[in-house]
């Protein structure tokens, strides 16, 4: 009996292999890419952001893209009149728990072809994380809802 014991005692502590943990995600707190698209459309179908050192930057992408970071294009040079008080909200509201939701798709994204919200966490080892939100906020989670307005207004002056 000593002996099986022994065993159990030996198999649970081994059991569990911290080498095989998946280590958490850390983003970058100064990348972040938003932006608005449209699945049904001809032309420029996205309105892509990237948002990095306290200014804003247009994607020069047209047509048809996947929108992930390694096919993205930015504009080299910032936008101009974008508030610094602007972009750190988009940071400062993002929801940090995002991640705690079985879906990365929130609401019912461009269903009604009204356009998919989109924003994109950049990691430190240059990893990603993308969403998509729906345009029509009411669709949405209450908790997602203001920041998917934050979000709305902040594409505005943008393209101003």
């Amino acid at each position: 009996m000593k002996f099986v014991l022994t065993f159990l005692a030996f198999l649970l502590l081994f059991a569990c292999n911290k080498a095989d943990e998946e280590e958490p995600i850390t983003f970058l707190s100064d990348e972040l890419i938003v932006g608005l698209s449209y699945g049904e459309c001809a032309g420029d179908c996205a309105f892509l952001y990237l948002l990095k050192d306290d200014m804003a930057f247009e994607d020069q992408n047209i047509g048809s893209v996947a929108i992930e970071p390694e096919n993205l294009t930015f504009s080299t040079t910032p936008i101009p009149n974008i508030t610094q008080e602007r972009i750190d909200s988009l940071f400062s509201q993002l929801p940090e728990r995002l991640d705690d939701y079985e879906t990365e798709d929130f609401g019912c994204p461009d269903c009604g072809d009204w356009g998919s919200l989109h924003v994109i966490r950049i990691t430190d080892s240059g990893d990603y994380q993308a969403y998509v939100l729906d345009n029509a906020t009411e669709n949405m989670t209450a908790s997602l809802q203001p920041y998917g307005r934050l979000i709305q207004r902040s594409l505005l002056d943008f393209r101003q």
